[in-house]
């Protein structure tokens, strides 16, 4: 009778893996400020003539300030409310609360009121 050699099971050699290059630090984004001048329009004295300006900033929201004491009220109705914007044949809302900077960025392109318009939004990196 012949016995059976038993073998020791085989070791898994331990391999070491090359370290994984750590990916790249992401940028963080700088956040944005949106502003607009609010001007009169109409014949009158006050014609073209800045009464105050919105801004919009990812993390301070909308901010009014206007310059002349006779629009202020005017100017705060129109920092609440939706917009018309009409853009050649299409006519859209833009909801100030829901989409503040599509809101600030299309401004200049609805009718303020009557009295008021505002100029075309200018971007900068928000100072921190």
């Amino acid at each position: 009778m012949q016995a059976k050699i038993k073998s020791k099971p085989k070791k898994a050699k331990k391999v070491k893996s090359k370290p994984k290059p750590k990916p790249n630090k992401v940028e963080e984004s700088i956040p944005q400020l949106f502003e607009v001048c609010i001007c009169t329009k109409g014949t009158n004295i006050l014609k073209d003539q800045q009464v105050g300006s919105i801004s919009y900033s990812e993390k301070q929201g909308i901010k009014l300030d206007w310059y002349a004491d006779n629009c202020g009220a005017d100017l705060e109705a129109m920092v609440v409310g939706d917009i018309l914007v009409v853009d050649g044949d299409n006519k859209y809302m833009i909801s100030q609360s829901e989409e503040p900077e599509k809101w600030i960025t299309e401004l200049h392109k609805s009718a303020l009121g009557g009295r008021y318009y505002a100029s075309e939004v200018t971007q900068h990196n928000e100072a921190g």
